[in-house]
C-alpha cells in the first residue's frame, strides 16, 4: 500500500513536471504542487527514521519536519545565490529526492513513546477526545472563517517584508531582500529559512498564494508534535504528553492567530523545541546521525530569525550535556561530533550570516558589533527610548489572556517557574538526568529573561511562543511528578481546556457555530469513552489501518483536483475592491508590469493578483537605482539626502511603467509628484493611495529645479490643535519664517496623504514669534492663515500635513496633526 501511494504521489508531481507551473490547468497545478509537498515530507521521513533510529514516533516526526525544511531551504538557497530559483523547482526537486530516498534501507523499528504507566481511564479518554476535538475545531474553524482572507490578515509584517521577499525572488530569480525606505530597513540582512518556506508553499500553487499566506500554519502544528516528543522524553506517559500538547494549543496567539499568517515566529517556536529535542536525543546516545540532527535544527533556528541565536544560546546547556555524555564502545569522538553539528548548521541555516559577512562586512548586519560595520539604531542601546521597548515584566505576562489564553496565569505561568526547581531537587534521579531535566525545564525562563534585556522590541508576546511551548512541557512534567494524583490532575486539566475552549466558542471565537461545535466535541467524548481495546487489531487484522497511506495518498490528488474553485473565490476576494491594488491590478492582468512604490512598506500587494508585477523601491540617492540587497553590490545605506534629480533619473533606469503612492509615512515623493505632472500623470485614486502613470519621453526630458528638504527652516502649524473636533469649516494656522527675514510659504496642504484645494491663504503678523526667536526678525507677516476645502472628507479622523518652500527651493513638512471632523 505505502508503494503505491508514493507511485501515485510521483504521477501526480510527474504530470505537472513539463510545464511552468502558471501555465497548467488550475487543478492540475493543485494536485502536482501539493503532491510534491508531500513526496518532499516523504522523503524527509525516510531519512529521520535513519538519523533518529530508535525513537518513538513523536520524536521522528519532529526530525522530519526539521530535514523536509532543509531539504527543501538548502537547494533552494543555492539555486537563488545563482540567480536561478523559480518555482518550478520544487516539483523535479522533490520528485528526485522521494526517488533517491527509497534507496535507503528500510528504517528501523521505532522505540516506546514514554515510559507508558497506566492506561488512561475511560473518563481520561472521554475528557482528552472532547479537548481534543475543542482545539481542531477552534483552528479548523478559524481555517475556514479565513480561507478567502488576503495575505496580512492576522499580521502587519506578511505583506511588509516576509511576502514580499518570496515575490521578490519570483520576480529576479535571485535572493536579493528589499531595503525599506520607509519604515525599518533592518529586515534585508534578516535570515531567510521561514521566507523559503513560504517559498515552497507558493511554488505548490503558483501564480497563487493560497498556500503561502498560511506559512506558519504547518510549524504551528509541528510544535505540538515537538512538544509531544519533549515531554515524553522527560518521562510523561502518553497522557502527560497530552496535556503538554493541550496545554500549548491553549495560547491563542500561537493558535489560530499566528498560525494563519507567514511569519516566522511559529518557526522559531517549532525549531527552539526541534533543537532541545535533537540535543536530548544526542545525550542520550551520542552517534552522528544524531549530531547532524541537533545541527541542522540549530541552524535552522538561527537561520530563521536573529532571536533564534539567542534561543539557540540558551540550549548551550543542553549541548554540552550531550557533549559530555558517555561515549558508548566505537561511538563518535566529541571533536567529530562537534565537525557535524557545527557543519550540519553551517548548512542549514548559518549561510545566511555568512552572506552578511561578505556582503555588509559583519555577519549580524546591521547590529553594530565592535570594529565592524553597523546601524546604531539597530542596536538595543538606540531603541531603549523607543516605546517598543518598554515593558512592565508581570503586567506584559498577565494582561493580554487574549494572547497568552486563559490557562497561562494558573497554569502555565506557575509550571514554568517551579518546574526546573522541582527537577533540581529531585533526588530519585541520578545527577545527570536531573542536569539534564534542569537544562530543559528552564528554558521558558531562560527565553524570556532574553526577551526582556536583549530584545529590542517588546510589544507582542509572539517573539516568545518558544517560552510557551515549553512552559506546557514544565506543566506537563509537574504533573506526571505529582504521583497518585495525577490521572486526576491530567483530568482537571484537561477539563479546564475544554471549557476555555467553549468559552471561546460562545464568546464568538471564529469557526464553527456553539451547537455544531459542541455536538462534535460530545461524539467525540463518547466514541474515546466508549472504545475498546480490541478495535486497533480489528483494524489490523482487516487491513484497513495498511489501506492508510494509499487513502491518504489518493485524498492528497483528490483535494488538489476539488480545490480550484475555493482558489478561484480566493483570487477574487484577494485584492480589496477600491484599493489601490485593485486598480493596478486592472492595469496590468493580461501583461505584467514594473511598478515603483513609495510611501510604504508594505509591497506585497501591488504584485498583482497573480504577482505578475515585478514591484521595485526606486531610490532618492544615487545609484544603484533599486533599494535591493543582495551579494553582489554594497547595501543602500538609508538616510541620505533625498533630491529629486537623483529620484527622477532611477525612475527613468528602473523600467517603471507605474508609480503607486501611499499615504502611510511622508515621503518626498509625495510632494514631487507634483513637481512634474506632465512626466508623472495621476490616473487613478484608490481608498489606499494614488496611482501614476510614468511617461519615459518626457521623464528623461524633466531638467527640475532641485529641491532640497531642510529641517532647519522654521515653520510650525498651530492650529487645528492634536484631536481637536471640526464642525463645519477646514481652518489651518500657523508660522513660517527664517531667521533673518527669508520668506517662507505653506505651498501645499495634504489631507490623508493627498493635496486638497485652498479656498483662502493670507499671511497675518505674529509679534508673540518674533519676541520667542529674535532672529527671525520683523514678524508682522510671520504667521498664516489658511481656509481648507472639506469637500470629500468623511467623518472620522484625518491626517493634516503642510508642505512649507522657499523661494531658492528649500523645504520642510510640518509634523502631522490629526483632526476629527463631526457627522
Amino acid at each position: 500500500m505505502r508503494r503505491l501511494a508514493g507511485l501515485l504521489l510521483a504521477a501526480a508531481v510527474a504530470a505537472g513536471l513539463f510545464r511552468p507551473p502558471a501555465a497548467l490547468p488550475v487543478p492540475l497545478r493543485l494536485a502536482s504542487g501539493v503532491a510534491a509537498l508531500v513526496l518532499l515530507c516523504c522523503a524527509a521521513a525516510r531519512m529521520a527514521g535513519h538519523l533518529a533510529a530508535g525513537q518513538p514516533r513523536a520524536v521522528r516526526a519532529t526530525a522530519a519536519g526539521v530535514l523536509a525544511v532543509v531539504l527543501w531551504t538548502l537547494p533552494a538557497a543555492v539555486a537563488g545565490n545563482a540567480g536561478a530559483l523559480t518555482p518550478y523547482l520544487l516539483r523535479p526537486l522533490a520528485l528526485s529526492l522521494f526517488l533517491l530516498t527509497r534507496l535507503l534501507p528500510p528504517r528501523g523499528p521505532e522505540g516506546p513513546g514514554g515510559p507508558g504507566g497506566p492506561p488512561l481511564s475511560r473518563a481520561e479518554r472521554a475528557v482528552f477526545a472532547a479537548a481534543g476535538a475543542a482545539a481542531a475545531l477552534l483552528v479548523g474553524g478559524a481555517v475556514w472563517a479565513q480561507r478567502l482572507a488576503p495575505p496580512g490578515t492576522n499580521a502587519y509584517d506578511d505583506t511588509s517584508y516576509h511576502l514580499s521577499a518570496v515575490a521578490t525572488w519570483r520576480a529576479f530569480g535571485d535572493l536579493r531582500t528589499i531595503v525599506f525606505p520607509v519604515g525599518d530597513a533592518s529586515p534585508a540582512f534578516y535570515p531567510l529559512a521561514s521566507e523559503l518556506t513560504s517559498f515552497a508553499l507558493l511554488s505548490a500553487a503558483d501564480p497563487s498564494d493560497v498556500l503561502a499566506r498560511w506559512t506558519e500554519l504547518p510549524f504551528a502544528l509541528l510544535t505540538l508534535v515537538a512538544v509531544a516528543a519533549i515531554a515524553g522524553k522527560l518521562g510523561a506517559s502518553r497522557g502527560g504528553q497530552l496535556l503538554a500538547v493541550l496545554a500549548f494549543a491553549s495560547v491563542p496567539r500561537a493558535f489560530p492567530q499566528l498560525a494563519l499568517s507567514a511569519g516566522n515566529d511559529n518557526a522559531v517556536a517549532f525549531l527552539t523545541c526541534a533543537s532541545a529535542l535533537a540535543l536530548l536525543v544526542l545525550a542520550e546516545s551520542p552517534s552522528l546521525p544524531a549530531g547532524l540532527l541537533a545541527g541542522a535544527a540549530l541552524g535552522l533556528l538561527a537561520g530563521t530569525k536573529y532571536t533564534g541565536l539567542l534561543f539557540a544560546g540558551a540550549c548551550a546547556p543542553l549541548l554540552l550535556i550531550a557533549l559530555t555524555s558517555p561515549a558508548r564502545p566505537g561511538g563518535p569522538r566529541r571533536v567529530s561530533l562537534l565537525l557535524a553539528i557545527g557543519g550540519a548548521a553551517l548548512l542549514a541555516g548559518g549561510w545566511t550570516y555568512v552572506r552578511n559577512a561578505v556582503a555588509a562586512g559583519n555577519p549580524l548586519f546591521p547590529l553594530p558589533l565592535p570594529g565592524l560595520p553597523g546601524w546604531a539604531d539597530a542596536a538595543r542601546s538606540g531603541w531603549a527610548s523607543r516605546p517598543e521597548a518598554a515593558i512592565d515584566p508581570w503586567r506584559f505576562l498577565l494582561a493580554r489572556p487574549d494572547r497568552t489564553g486563559a490557562l497561562f496565569p494558573f497554569l502555565l505561568l506557575p509550571a514554568a517557574l517551579l518546574a526546573p526547581v522541582a527537577a533540581l531537587l529531585h533526588r530519585g534521579r541520578p545527577a545527570r538526568e536531573r542536569a539534564r531535566d534542569v537544562a530543559v525545564l528552564a528554558l521558558p525562563v531562560l527565553l524570556y529573561l532574553e526577551f526582556l534585556f536583549l530584545m529590542i522590541d517588546h510589544r507582542d508576546v509572539r517573539y516568545i511562543l518558544a517560552a510557551f511551548a515549553l512552559a506546557a512541557i514544565a506543566l506537563a512534567t509537574l504533573v506526571e511528578r505529582s504521583g497518585r494524583v495525577a490521572p486526576a490532575l491530567r483530568l482537571a486539566v484537561a477539563a479546564a481546556f475544554l471549557a476555555a475552549a467553549l468559552s471561546r466558542f460562545i464568546g464568538g471565537a471564529p469557526g464553527a457555530p456553539p451547537a455544531w461545535a459542541i455536538v462534535v466535541i460530545v461524539a467525540a467524548a463518547g466514541a474515546a469513552a466508549a472504545s475498546v481495546p480490541g478495535v486497533p487489531r480489528l483494524v489490523q487484522r482487516k487491513g484497513l489501518a495498511g489501506a492508510a497511506p494509499l487513502a491518504g495518498a489518493a485524498a492528497v490528488v483528490l483535494l488538489g483536483l476539488a480545490s480550484a474553485r475555493w482558489v478561484a473565490a480566493y483570487q477574487e476576494a484577494r485584492l480589496a475592491p477600491g484599493s489601490l491594488a485593485r486598480l493596478l491590478d486592472a492595469r496590468t492582468a493580461t501583461e505584467g508590469a514594473t511598478v515603483a512604490v513609495a510611501g510604504t512598506n508594505q509591497p506585497y500587494l501591488l504584485s498583482g493578483g497573480r504577482l505578475q508585477n515585478r514591484v521595485v523601491y526606486v531610490r532618492t540617492q544615487g545609484p544603484p537605482p533599486l533599494s535591493f540587497f543582495d551579494w553582489r553590490r554594497p547595501a543602500p545605506v538609508p538616510g541620505e539626502r533625498p533630491r529629486l534629480s537623483a529620484w527622477l533619473a532611477n525612475l527613468g533606469r528602473s523600467g517603471a511603467r507605474f508609480l503607486a503612492v501611499r499615504y502611510d509615512e511622508p515621503t518626498p515623493e509625495h510632494e514631487w509628484t507634483d513637481l512634474v505632472p506632465d512626466a508623472i500623470r495621476l490616473v487613478a485614486r484608490g481608498t489606499d493611495g494614488d496611482l501614476f502613470e510614468l511617461l519615459p519621453d518626457r521623464l528623461a526630458s524633466v531638467r527640475p529645479v532641485e529641491a532640497t528638504f531642510d529641517e532647519s527652516l522654521p515653520v510650525a502649524l498651530d492650529e487645528p490643535a492634536e484631536g481637536q473636533l471640526l464642525h463645519d469649516v477646514l481652518r489651518a494656522r500657523g508660522w513660517c519664517q527664517e531667521r533673518g527675514g527669508g520668506r517662507i510659504e505653506p505651498r501645499v496642504f495634504r489631507v490623508d496623504g493627498r493635496p486638497i484645494p485652498v479656498l483662502t491663504l493670507k499671511r497675518t503678523p505674529r509679534p508673540d514669534v518674533a519676541a520667542a526667536i529674535p532672529a527671525i526678525g520683523d514678524g508682522s507677516a510671520a504667521g498664516w492663515e489658511a481656509t481648507l476645502s472639506s469637500a470629500g472628507l468623511a467623518p472620522g479622523e484625518h491626517r493634516l500635513v503642510v508642505v512649507f518652500a522657499t523661494p531658492d527651493g528649500r523645504w520642510r513638512r510640518s509634523p502631522v496633526r490629526r483632526f476629527a471632523t463631526s457627522p
